[in-house]
């Protein structure tokens, strides 16, 4: 039985709307990998970067070196024991112990250095990321796709899981070929048929790992996918908190996350029981691998072929080679840990990337001095729904208009059109420059950062000080605001702290502060009294600009000059407040025939 969708969000692994080319292990995980790494690699100032790594393979390199002179030294010291030498025993030892703990110590500035690279390549990567998922408004477009959910997961938790899993790579790679080029040699030299031995034990143990890896890589995303819906579940809770305490809606709420918590479970238990399967797989490898070598070595020690030191020394020689086959075998879970992560974040960097490039084929659109809408149909973004048919109108500098209908015509969806975020459609529309219009909505946008960077929002932090703040905060009806909440520099969560109508008025002290020329509100006074309505929109009156609202309240018409009436199926009428008065009236008295439409769609 398929799970059932929660929140608007569906275990995509479990409904299969994840593709399955993004389960395997093959050319596309390394071309996404390449993807997603290389900008690090070939930005400007990247040979800092390239410096610390070939730094940390030369120390990696040296560390192979001094493996291989353990294994002679330690045929030595066995020769010596054997023999009851004790001055060159003890030489030897305390060689060997030299050698042991230089090679050990080179450990230490390696991991340093890898850490170091780790945390600059985390912050460089999740910098570049996020700065791609803001442009283009990114973070719109995929706020509404359920094929990418939790982008703010996917850039917080997989980067740094991404980044860390490939730090190692480069030195296991290094090192694995040095010790075998150099064990191997030691081993050629001691007994051939111990090193094909080992050669042919390490390639079957290399082909055995890769067939039970490969149904890993959709454990390990499935595994993923949960955790980030879980996670989901929860931050949904927490940012509507005060709405799910009002219904009472604890128990929903509940079966919801337990419900997220069961898919967690059924996909952890699933890789468990594969582990095991894996474990008994590894544990025969080993079985076969403690037999082998004394298997062939014992005898060419009975038959006189190897002294007892040399014994020790093959043996060794064979460990480290099989120890760097196995570090290149455990490549493979390795890729195959690396896989959702690096999945996910390619899903959302072609995302990204395809909305960078992405040519708009619906409403044209252009700068001007004056908002001009020309035969402009409007779309919802998947084209299922027809909302404005061939809507035609001119604002001059300095014009009010009313944008007003039923619930659910469009009239909201008229104004994210006219701000660019929806482009579904035809027609052709000239709209200011962005530096020069400020849209409000009716639930402001409260930043996570000081009062003082509420008021300036978007335009950020100024050289504004606290009586001129203070007189905006006076001029929208919120004089106490700084000395209740301990002054402008005070940090809070202004959005839970703060009722609608403060929030609302704060966006109009905004406005007062960036003085933009266009001005757009969708319902943006829908939370405050009659009286502080108006003072608001006198505000907007004495500023001298351009003004477009939605509203469904009558009384919004006397702070307009025009009204745009949207009707169902697409249709529109443009009329004069005066005529949009007379509407009202006969909406409330039928008595009262209606005036005539100035425009009317066809």
């Amino acid at each position: 039985m398929n799970a059932p969708t929660v929140h608007g969000r569906a275990d995509a692994a479990v409904n299969g709307r994840v593709p399955r080319r993004d389960f395997r292990l093959d050319w596309l995980l390394l071309r996404r990998i390449y993807h997603i790494a290389r900008p690090y690699w070939v930005r400007h100032g990247a040979w800092r970067s390239w410096l610390v790594l070939i730094f940390s393979c030369g120390l990696i390199v040296a560390g192979v070196a001094l493996g291989g002179w353990v294994t002679y030294l330690s045929r030595d010291m066995t020769n010596a024991l054997v023999g009851k030498q004790e001055n060159p025993f003890w030489t030897v030892f305390a060689l060997l112990a030299a050698v042991t703990f230089g090679r050990d110590l080179l450990n230490i500035p390696t991991n340093y250095l890898a850490s170091r690279l780790n945390v600059h390549w985390r912050n460089w990567l999740t910098d570049y990321i996020t700065e791609r998922y803001l442009q283009f408004r990114a973070y719109y477009v995929i706020g509404g796709d359920p094929a990418l959910d939790n982008p703010d997961q996917r850039i917080q938790e997989e980067v740094p899981a991404f980044v860390m899993t490939l730090i190692g790579i480069p030195g296991n790679i290094i090192g694995s070929i040095g010790a075998l080029s150099v064990q191997s040699g030691v081993l050629m030299s001691l007994s051939m048929p111990l090193f094909w031995a080992t050669i042919g034990f390490s390639v079957v143990q290399f082909l055995v790992t890769i067939w039970l890896q490969r149904p890993i890589v959709k454990q390990s995303y499935d595994i993923t996918l949960a955790e980030a819906d879980l996670r989901y579940g929860l931050l949904h809770v927490r940012n509507n908190a005060e709405v799910v305490a009002f219904y009472r809606g604890e128990g929903a709420e509940l079966g919801n996350l337990r419900q997220r918590m069961r898919i967690v479970v059924e996909k952890l238990l699933i890789n468990v029981r594969y582990n095991n399967v894996v474990a008994g797989g590894q544990a025969v490898l080993s079985a076969v691998w403690m037999v082998l070598p004394l298997l062939l070595l014992v005898p060419m020690y009975f038959a006189g072929q190897l002294d007892y030191g040399a014994i020790t020394q093959a043996q060794m020689a064979a460990v480290q080679i099989q120890g760097a086959f196995s570090a290149i075998t455990v490549f493979i879970p390795v890729l195959a840990s690396l896989a959702p992560h690096a999945v996910r974040l390619a899903q959302l960097d072609e995302r990204c990337e395809q909305l960078g490039h992405q040519q708009e084929d619906g409403i044209r659109r252009q700068a001007g001095d004056r908002i001009e809408l020309d035969d402009v149909s409007v779309h919802t973004p998947g084209g299922e729904l027809s909302l404005v048919k061939g809507l035609s109108l001119t604002l001059e500098p300095g014009a009010r208009l009313l944008i007003m209908g039923q619930t659910g015509v469009g009239k909201s969806s008229l104004l994210r059109t006219m701000a660019g975020l929806w482009s579904a459609g035809s027609g052709r529309i000239t709209m200011p420059s962005p530096e020069r219009a400020l849209f409000l909505p009716q639930a402001p946008y409260m930043t996570l950062s000081d009062l003082r960077s509420q008021i300036m929002y978007p335009a950020g932090r100024a050289t504004l000080d606290d009586a001129e703040l203070q007189a905006l905060l006076e001029r929208v009806q919120l004089g106490d605001l700084a000395e209740r909440h301990g002054g402008f520099d005070t940090v809070q969560d202004w959005g839970r702290l703060l009722s609608l109508g403060e929030q609302q008025r704060i966006a109009f002290a905004r406005v007062l502060y960036c003085k933009p020329e266009f001005v757009f509100l969708d319902e943006a006074t829908s939370a405050v009294d009659a009286a502080t309505e108006d003072l608001l929109y006198a505000l907007l009156r004495r500023s001298g600009a351009t003004v477009v609202s939605v509203g469904h309240r009558a009384r919004l018409i006397d702070s307009h000059q025009q009204v745009l009436r949207l009707l169902s199926g697409g249709a529109w009428r443009l009329e004069t407040a005066q005529q949009a008065l007379a509407v009202e009236t006969q909406t409330a008295s039928p008595a009262v025939a209606p005036p005539p439409a100035v425009l009317a769609s066809a």
